[in-house]
């Protein structure tokens, strides 16, 4: 793979980050510290009930320089001042942004004030296998990163199954459906 270029996979077997085993979670200014705490209990959560090689690591473990060209890239893809664009910030990272999306993942917390460009975005949204945005809201924030982080992990679209976190809009579900386990199971090896 050519450095600084963001391949997006549409297999969901390889996760560009899975041998590296680093998933960064990274707050914007203003984002509460309880929100931090959550997100990475969530995470760990996740990381421990499936028992995947991952580590959550904190933006202080990231070099400057990297951190710095995240918000960059995340500031120069507002619209509006406002309005976010995950896919303005895919295109940012894929023009030679200087990411290795081999050595790490990243979840960006941001305050609720942002709102998406994609309509059916409210409270997150990911680029599978390589970095998400979510709004650190306190309305089913624990539930929207596990969601986020199942998409992250490379679980694609979202399930059918009404109970299950990873459908669209099933932010108050507790947990992955047999069949969204199965398949991170299976993604991740174990």
């Amino acid at each position: 793979m050519e450095k600084g270029k963001l391949v997006i996979s549409n297999d969901p077997t390889i996760p560009l980050f899975k041998n590296s085993g680093r998933v960064f979670l990274i707050t914007y200014p203003e984002v509460l510290e309880r929100h931090v705490k959550i997100a990475k209990e969530a995470m760990v959560e996740v990381i421990s009930r499936f028992e995947l090689p991952l580590k959550v690591m904190l933006q202080e473990d990231m070099p400057d320089e990297i951190l710095n060209r995240i918000y960059c890239v995340f500031e120069e893809s507002l619209i509006a001042g406002w309005k976010m664009d995950l896919y303005g910030m895919q295109a940012h990272f894929s023009d030679g942004g200087g990411f290795d999306f081999e050595n790490f993942a990243f979840l960006l917390l941001v305050p609720d004030r942002f709102t998406f460009k994609e309509r059916k975005a409210v409270y997150g949204n990911t680029v599978p296998g390589d970095f998400g945005i979510v709004r650190a809201m306190d309305m089913y924030f624990r539930g929207t990163i596990i969601h986020e982080f199942g998409h992250l992990l490379g679980r694609y679209g979202h399930c059918k199954d009404p109970e299950c976190i990873m459908g669209y809009a099933n932010m108050d579900a507790e947990w992955f459906c047999k069949e969204c386990a199965a398949t991170l199971i299976k993604i991740w090896g174990k």
